[in-house]
Protein backbone atom coordinates (compact mmCIF):
# COMPACT_ATOMS: atom_id res chain seq x y z
CA UNK A 1 0.00 0.00 0.00
CA UNK A 2 2.80 2.38 0.36
CA UNK A 3 4.95 1.70 -2.10
CA UNK A 4 1.68 2.29 -3.88
CA UNK A 5 1.66 5.47 -2.75
CA UNK A 6 4.83 6.37 -3.15
CA UNK A 7 4.47 5.49 -7.12
CA UNK A 8 1.60 7.40 -7.20
CA UNK A 9 3.47 10.19 -6.11
CA UNK A 10 6.19 9.89 -8.16
CA UNK A 11 3.68 10.39 -11.19
CA UNK A 12 2.33 13.32 -9.88
CA UNK A 13 5.55 15.27 -9.51
CA UNK A 14 6.31 14.05 -13.32
CA UNK A 15 2.96 14.92 -14.45
CA UNK A 16 3.48 18.93 -12.68
CA UNK A 17 6.52 19.20 -14.15
CA UNK A 18 5.82 18.52 -17.57
CA UNK A 19 2.81 20.76 -17.52
CA UNK A 20 5.48 23.36 -16.62
CA UNK A 21 8.21 22.75 -19.74
CA UNK A 22 8.27 23.93 -22.96
CA UNK A 23 9.80 21.78 -26.10
CA UNK A 24 13.72 22.71 -26.62
CA UNK A 25 13.10 24.12 -29.80
CA UNK A 26 10.60 27.09 -28.41
CA UNK A 27 12.21 30.49 -28.88
CA UNK A 28 11.90 33.32 -26.82
CA UNK A 29 9.18 35.91 -28.40
CA UNK A 30 8.22 39.16 -27.50
CA UNK A 31 5.21 39.01 -23.85
CA UNK A 32 7.08 35.72 -22.52
CA UNK A 33 8.03 35.64 -19.01
CA UNK A 34 11.82 34.33 -18.60
CA UNK A 35 13.29 33.41 -15.27
CA UNK A 36 16.45 33.82 -13.25
CA UNK A 37 16.76 32.49 -10.48
CA UNK A 38 19.97 32.71 -8.23
CA UNK A 39 19.97 31.73 -4.32
CA UNK A 40 20.29 34.61 -2.37
CA UNK A 41 19.64 37.43 -5.02
CA UNK A 42 16.08 39.14 -4.53
CA UNK A 43 16.78 41.07 -7.23
CA UNK A 44 16.52 38.17 -9.55
CA UNK A 45 13.23 36.39 -8.16
CA UNK A 46 10.63 38.12 -10.05
CA UNK A 47 10.34 37.06 -13.60
CA UNK A 48 11.53 39.49 -16.41
CA UNK A 49 8.82 40.19 -19.69
CA UNK A 50 9.96 40.16 -22.47
CA UNK A 51 9.29 43.68 -24.27
CA UNK A 52 8.24 44.18 -27.96
CA UNK A 53 11.77 44.81 -28.89
CA UNK A 54 12.76 41.40 -27.77
CA UNK A 55 14.58 42.75 -24.49
CA UNK A 56 14.41 42.11 -20.81
CA UNK A 57 16.18 44.38 -18.54
CA UNK A 58 18.49 42.54 -16.10
CA UNK A 59 19.64 44.59 -12.87
CA UNK A 60 23.58 45.69 -13.01
CA UNK A 61 23.08 44.74 -16.79
CA UNK A 62 20.67 46.48 -18.30
CA UNK A 63 18.98 45.83 -21.84
CA UNK A 64 19.92 42.19 -22.78
CA UNK A 65 18.50 41.23 -26.60
CA UNK A 66 17.09 37.42 -25.80
CA UNK A 67 14.05 37.03 -28.41
CA UNK A 68 14.47 33.63 -31.21
CA UNK A 69 16.83 32.24 -28.76
CA UNK A 70 16.05 28.50 -27.85
CA UNK A 71 15.32 28.01 -23.78
CA UNK A 72 19.28 26.90 -23.95
CA UNK A 73 20.54 29.52 -25.51
CA UNK A 74 18.84 31.70 -23.56
CA UNK A 75 20.67 30.01 -20.38
CA UNK A 76 23.65 30.67 -21.81
CA UNK A 77 23.62 34.16 -23.10
CA UNK A 78 22.07 35.43 -19.83
CA UNK A 79 24.58 33.25 -17.94
CA UNK A 80 26.87 35.54 -19.53
CA UNK A 81 25.95 38.31 -19.29
CA UNK A 82 25.56 38.32 -15.72
CA UNK A 83 29.33 37.51 -15.09
CA UNK A 84 30.14 41.20 -15.15
CA UNK A 85 28.14 42.07 -12.15
CA UNK A 86 28.30 38.59 -10.28
CA UNK A 87 30.90 36.10 -9.57
CA UNK A 88 28.99 32.91 -8.85
CA UNK A 89 27.08 31.31 -11.12
CA UNK A 90 26.79 28.15 -10.40
CA UNK A 91 23.63 27.32 -9.59
CA UNK A 92 21.74 29.93 -11.22
CA UNK A 93 18.96 28.42 -13.60
CA UNK A 94 17.67 30.30 -16.91
CA UNK A 95 14.21 29.35 -18.14
CA UNK A 96 11.22 29.94 -20.17
CA UNK A 97 8.68 30.46 -17.14
CA UNK A 98 5.81 31.46 -19.40
CA UNK A 99 4.91 31.81 -23.06
CA UNK A 100 2.48 34.85 -23.45
CA UNK A 101 1.53 36.84 -26.21
CA UNK A 102 2.27 40.74 -26.95
CA UNK A 103 -1.21 42.39 -28.80
CA UNK A 104 -1.73 45.89 -29.95
CA UNK A 105 -5.85 46.47 -30.44
CA UNK A 106 -6.32 50.11 -31.95
CA UNK A 107 -9.54 51.69 -33.26
CA UNK A 108 -12.72 52.04 -32.18
CA UNK A 109 -12.26 49.59 -29.50
CA UNK A 110 -13.12 51.36 -25.72
CA UNK A 111 -9.01 51.16 -24.34
CA UNK A 112 -6.94 50.60 -27.10
CA UNK A 113 -3.65 50.20 -26.30
CA UNK A 114 -1.03 47.01 -26.07
CA UNK A 115 -2.27 43.67 -24.09
CA UNK A 116 -0.20 40.63 -22.95
CA UNK A 117 -2.73 37.87 -22.99
CA UNK A 118 -2.14 34.26 -22.78
CA UNK A 119 -0.52 31.83 -25.65
CA UNK A 120 -3.97 30.61 -27.19
CA UNK A 121 -5.46 33.82 -26.71
CA UNK A 122 -8.23 34.77 -29.50
CA UNK A 123 -8.75 37.88 -31.17
CA UNK A 124 -12.14 37.71 -28.99
CA UNK A 125 -9.91 37.54 -25.49
CA UNK A 126 -7.98 40.55 -27.22
CA UNK A 127 -10.82 42.96 -28.44
CA UNK A 128 -11.94 41.93 -24.40
CA UNK A 129 -8.76 42.83 -23.12
CA UNK A 130 -9.21 46.13 -24.66
CA UNK A 131 -12.42 46.79 -22.96
CA UNK A 132 -14.79 45.39 -26.09
CA UNK A 133 -16.32 47.35 -28.88
CA UNK A 134 -17.34 50.58 -29.44
CA UNK A 135 -21.04 51.74 -30.58
CA UNK A 136 -20.61 52.01 -34.24
CA UNK A 137 -17.56 49.58 -34.76
CA UNK A 138 -17.08 48.53 -38.20
CA UNK A 139 -17.53 44.09 -37.55
CA UNK A 140 -17.08 43.20 -40.99
CA UNK A 141 -13.70 44.70 -41.58
CA UNK A 142 -11.27 44.32 -39.16
CA UNK A 143 -8.04 43.96 -39.71
CA UNK A 144 -4.86 42.07 -38.40
CA UNK A 145 -1.46 43.58 -39.31
CA UNK A 146 1.53 41.58 -38.77
CA UNK A 147 5.00 41.92 -40.21
CA UNK A 148 3.68 44.64 -41.93
CA UNK A 149 1.00 42.42 -44.25
CA UNK A 150 -2.57 43.02 -43.55
CA UNK A 151 -5.85 40.92 -43.35
CA UNK A 152 -9.45 41.46 -43.16
CA UNK A 153 -11.45 39.47 -41.57
CA UNK A 154 -15.78 39.12 -40.79
CA UNK A 155 -16.28 39.64 -36.86
CA UNK A 156 -19.69 39.79 -37.17
CA UNK A 157 -20.04 36.15 -39.19
CA UNK A 158 -18.46 35.07 -36.21
CA UNK A 159 -21.08 36.63 -33.82
CA UNK A 160 -23.96 35.17 -35.90
CA UNK A 161 -22.18 31.43 -36.98
CA UNK A 162 -19.87 30.76 -34.21
CA UNK A 163 -17.14 29.71 -36.14
CA UNK A 164 -13.66 30.10 -34.27
CA UNK A 165 -12.01 29.29 -38.01
CA UNK A 166 -13.43 32.54 -39.08
CA UNK A 167 -10.59 34.26 -36.72
CA UNK A 168 -7.27 34.44 -37.44
CA UNK A 169 -5.13 33.09 -34.94
CA UNK A 170 -3.01 35.60 -33.03
CA UNK A 171 0.77 35.72 -32.97
CA UNK A 172 2.81 37.93 -30.41
CA UNK A 173 3.51 41.47 -32.33
CA UNK A 174 -0.01 41.27 -34.13
CA UNK A 175 -1.82 44.66 -34.03
CA UNK A 176 -5.87 44.42 -34.49
CA UNK A 177 -7.31 47.27 -35.89
CA UNK A 178 -10.75 47.78 -35.37
CA UNK A 179 -12.35 50.46 -38.12
CA UNK A 180 -15.34 52.64 -37.75
CA UNK A 181 -18.71 52.31 -39.65
CA UNK A 182 -19.05 54.27 -42.58
CA UNK A 183 -22.37 55.49 -41.25
CA UNK A 184 -20.71 57.06 -38.28
CA UNK A 185 -19.62 59.92 -40.84
CA UNK A 186 -17.21 62.66 -38.87
CA UNK A 187 -19.99 62.77 -35.97
CA UNK A 188 -16.81 61.56 -33.91
CA UNK A 189 -13.91 63.68 -33.45
CA UNK A 190 -11.61 60.47 -33.50
CA UNK A 191 -12.81 58.81 -36.71
CA UNK A 192 -10.86 60.24 -39.43
CA UNK A 193 -7.65 59.52 -37.08
CA UNK A 194 -8.52 55.81 -36.45
CA UNK A 195 -9.79 55.45 -39.65
CA UNK A 196 -6.89 55.85 -41.17
CA UNK A 197 -4.30 52.87 -42.63
CA UNK A 198 -1.34 51.75 -41.04
CA UNK A 199 1.11 53.00 -43.90
CA UNK A 200 0.36 56.38 -42.87
CA UNK A 201 -0.31 56.49 -38.90
CA UNK A 202 1.46 56.75 -35.89
CA UNK A 203 0.77 55.25 -32.62
CA UNK A 204 0.66 57.23 -29.70
CA UNK A 205 0.10 54.43 -26.25
CA UNK A 206 -0.52 55.17 -22.45
CA UNK A 207 -1.00 57.75 -20.25
CA UNK A 208 -2.71 60.07 -23.05
CA UNK A 209 -6.19 61.12 -23.25
CA UNK A 210 -7.30 59.72 -26.03
CA UNK A 211 -4.51 56.91 -26.70
CA UNK A 212 -4.58 54.94 -30.47
CA UNK A 213 -3.71 55.29 -33.74
CA UNK A 214 -3.84 58.56 -35.47
CA UNK A 215 -3.53 59.64 -39.02
CA UNK A 216 0.12 61.10 -40.05
CA UNK A 217 1.19 63.66 -42.22
CA UNK A 218 5.00 64.74 -43.15
CA UNK A 219 4.13 67.93 -42.15
CA UNK A 220 3.49 66.75 -38.36
CA UNK A 221 5.42 67.47 -35.30
CA UNK A 222 5.65 65.95 -32.44
CA UNK A 223 3.57 68.27 -30.28
CA UNK A 224 1.27 67.79 -33.00
CA UNK A 225 0.58 64.24 -32.67
CA UNK A 226 0.24 63.85 -29.23
CA UNK A 227 -1.96 67.06 -28.78
CA UNK A 228 -4.20 65.12 -31.64
CA UNK A 229 -4.43 62.28 -28.67
CA UNK A 230 -5.30 64.73 -26.30
CA UNK A 231 -2.24 65.12 -24.59
CA UNK A 232 -0.24 63.78 -21.70
CA UNK A 233 -3.20 63.08 -18.65
CA UNK A 234 -2.32 63.33 -14.66
CA UNK A 235 -0.72 60.24 -14.35
CA UNK A 236 1.86 60.99 -17.40
CA UNK A 237 5.68 60.03 -16.44
CA UNK A 238 6.87 62.88 -18.44
CA UNK A 239 10.21 62.10 -17.98
CA UNK A 240 10.23 58.49 -19.44
CA UNK A 241 8.97 59.49 -22.84
CA UNK A 242 9.99 56.59 -25.19
CA UNK A 243 9.52 56.73 -29.12
CA UNK A 244 9.89 53.74 -31.13
CA UNK A 245 11.16 54.47 -34.85
CA UNK A 246 10.32 51.78 -37.27
CA UNK A 247 12.57 53.31 -40.28
CA UNK A 248 11.77 51.13 -42.37
CA UNK A 249 11.68 47.43 -40.10
CA UNK A 250 14.68 48.69 -38.07
CA UNK A 251 13.10 49.77 -34.77
CA UNK A 252 15.00 51.67 -32.33
CA UNK A 253 13.90 53.45 -28.94
CA UNK A 254 14.57 57.48 -28.24
CA UNK A 255 14.08 58.67 -25.11
CA UNK A 256 12.52 62.09 -24.47
CA UNK A 257 12.58 64.26 -21.27
CA UNK A 258 9.37 65.96 -22.28
CA UNK A 259 8.84 67.70 -18.77
CA UNK A 260 12.60 69.19 -19.62
CA UNK A 261 10.60 71.05 -22.89
CA UNK A 262 7.92 72.23 -21.19
CA UNK A 263 10.69 74.29 -19.17
CA UNK A 264 12.85 75.19 -21.81
CA UNK A 265 10.98 75.29 -24.37
CA UNK A 266 14.04 73.76 -26.66
CA UNK A 267 12.54 72.48 -29.56
CA UNK A 268 16.04 70.60 -30.09
CA UNK A 269 14.45 68.21 -27.43
CA UNK A 270 12.07 66.53 -28.91
CA UNK A 271 12.23 63.97 -31.60
CA UNK A 272 11.40 63.59 -35.33
CA UNK A 273 8.62 61.56 -35.93
CA UNK A 274 7.41 59.72 -39.01
CA UNK A 275 4.66 57.49 -40.53
CA UNK A 276 4.72 54.16 -38.34
CA UNK A 277 6.97 55.35 -35.06
CA UNK A 278 4.75 54.98 -31.56
CA UNK A 279 4.58 56.99 -28.82
CA UNK A 280 4.30 55.89 -24.97
CA UNK A 281 4.21 57.98 -22.00
CA UNK A 282 4.24 55.30 -19.44
CA UNK A 283 2.48 55.88 -15.66
CA UNK A 284 4.75 58.12 -13.19
CA UNK A 285 3.44 55.77 -10.55
CA UNK A 286 5.43 53.07 -12.38
CA UNK A 287 8.48 54.79 -12.42
CA UNK A 288 8.26 55.50 -8.98
CA UNK A 289 7.99 51.89 -7.98
CA UNK A 290 10.47 51.03 -10.20
CA UNK A 291 13.32 53.52 -8.29
CA UNK A 292 12.69 52.67 -4.95
CA UNK A 293 13.28 48.80 -6.27
CA UNK A 294 16.19 50.14 -7.38
CA UNK A 295 17.18 52.07 -4.31
CA UNK A 296 16.32 48.91 -1.72
CA UNK A 297 18.74 47.10 -4.09
CA UNK A 298 21.60 49.49 -3.66
CA UNK A 299 21.14 49.79 0.12
CA UNK A 300 21.22 46.09 0.24
CA UNK A 301 24.66 45.91 -1.85
CA UNK A 302 25.66 48.36 0.39
CA UNK A 303 24.92 46.41 3.90
CA UNK A 304 26.11 43.40 2.16
CA UNK A 305 29.91 45.08 1.61
CA UNK A 306 29.27 46.21 4.63
CA UNK A 307 29.19 43.12 6.58
CA UNK A 308 32.04 41.64 4.59
CA UNK A 309 34.15 44.73 5.81
CA UNK A 310 33.42 44.16 9.45
CA UNK A 311 34.30 39.95 9.09
CA UNK A 312 37.72 41.15 7.42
Amino acid sequence: MLLRNFKCLILLILLCISSNSFSADEQVESGDLIQVSLPGEDSLIEPFSVNRLGQITLPEVGEVYVAGLTEDQLATHITEKLRIAYRDLTDINVYISKKQLLVSVQGYVKEPGEYILPSNASVQMALQAAGGLRKDAQLNKMQLERNENLTLFNYKHYLDSGKMSILPPLLTLDKIFVPASPSTGNNDDNVQWVSSSSEKSIYVLGQVGSPGRYMFTDKMRFLDVLSAADGPNMKADLKNVRVTHRNGGNEKVSKLDLALYFETGDENLLPEVKDGDTIFIPNKDDSTVAKIREGLRDVFQLLTIASVLLVL
